[in-house]
């Protein structure tokens, strides 16, 4: 008897826990989709679904785009140890944190041909790589001498097809301004 008291007790306080649950019961009313209650126009775009996807290509509105402009020297600190690669366009160098300097060429050739020539250009120059990373269309190295950190990057320019963009950014490290732990 006890026992089914216990068990009649316990139908009634899982009865009680379910009947008080709201996860089916329905959301309340929103209000119109164009207005809010505080008087406010509230519209809201939903974009249409398509079965298929589709590639959407930009084109220029206001002519072709404007080719890259040419610089004429390496900045006065390019690393004499680093080649630049046959054929290439210096186009920009960019000034970076800690005094360091990211500098980029263009020129015609597939990545494959220019990571081997800075891979082994590199080590001929006495550079240790420390990371390498190639998946066909880009491949990025770091190499390290002394105080001097390169990092060759190639990648493809995806505005102008058949070049290659090369960014070789170096800085020379520094000691830490505190003590290593």
């Amino acid at each position: 008897m006890r026992r089914l008291q216990w068990l009649v007790g316990l139908s009634l306080l899982v009865g009680l826990s379910f009947s008080s649950c709201e996860c089916r019961k329905e959301a309340p009313p929103r209000p119109a989709d164009s207005e809010s209650n505080a008087g406010f126009k509230l519209t809201m775009a939903v974009p249409a679904v398509t079965p298929q996807r589709t590639l959407a290509v930009a084109t220029p509105t206001s002519g072709p785009e404007p080719s890259p402009t040419f610089l004429s020297e390496l900045p006065k600190d390019f690393p004499s140890e680093v080649p630049v690669y046959e054929g290439a366009n210096l186009m920009q160098a960019q000034p970076m944190a800690n005094d360091a300097q990211n500098v980029l060429f263009s020129v015609k050739d597939n990545v494959a041909n220019v990571r081997a020539f800075y891979h082994k250009k590199m080590t001929d120059q006495g550079f240790e790589m420390t990371q390498e990373f190639d998946r066909g269309n880009h491949a990025f190295a770091t190499f390290k001498k002394g105080d001097l950190l390169v990092n060759v990057t190639v990648a493809e320019d995806a505005r102008n097809p058949g070049q290659q963009v090369i960014a070789v950014m170096y800085e020379r490290e520094k000691p830490l301004p505190f003590e290593e732990f």
